[in-house]
C-alpha cells in the first residue's frame, strides 16, 4: 500500500467515526470532517504554493476568467438578462457593495 493510498485510507476511517455519512450527519460532524482535511491538507498545500507562486497564480487567474466567461455565456442567452445589462450593473455593483461592508466590518473592528 503507497502512501497516499495509507492516508487515504485512514482519512475514510476517520470519516465513518466521525459520522458524517448517513442520516445521522450533524453540523457538528461536516465541522469536524473539514476540520481534519484542512489539518491533513494545509502543509501540503502551503508547501506547494511557496515552491510555484506563478503557477497558482495563473490558475487562479484561469479559474476567474473561465467562470467570468461561463457567466457573460449564461448571461447572453437569458433574455430578460441580456435586454437589460443597466439592471446587471446595478446588482453587480450593489454586491461588490455588499460584501466589501461585510469583509471591512469582519476585518476592521
Amino acid at each position: 500500500m503507497t502512501k497516499t493510498e495509507k492516508v487515504a485510507t485512514d482519512l475514510a476511517k476517520e470519516v465513518v467515526n466521525l459520522g458524517v455519512i448517513g442520516a445521522s450527519a450533524t453540523a457538528t460532524g461536516l465541522e469536524k470532517l473539514h476540520d481534519l482535511i484542512e489539518q491533513r491538507v494545509a502543509p501540503t498545500r502551503k508547501s506547494i504554493a511557496r515552491k510555484y507562486p506563478t503557477l497558482f497564480t495563473i490558475v487562479a487567474v484561469v479559474g476567474a476568467v473561465l467562470t467570468y466567461y461561463g457567466l457573460e455565456s449564461l448571461i447572453a442567452k437569458s433574455i430578460f438578462w441580456s435586454n437589460h445589462p443597466g439592471l446587471i450593473l446595478i446588482i453587480g455593483l450593489g454586491l461588490l457593495f455588499i460584501t466589501g461592508r461585510l469583509i471591512k466590518q469582519s476585518y476592521v473592528q
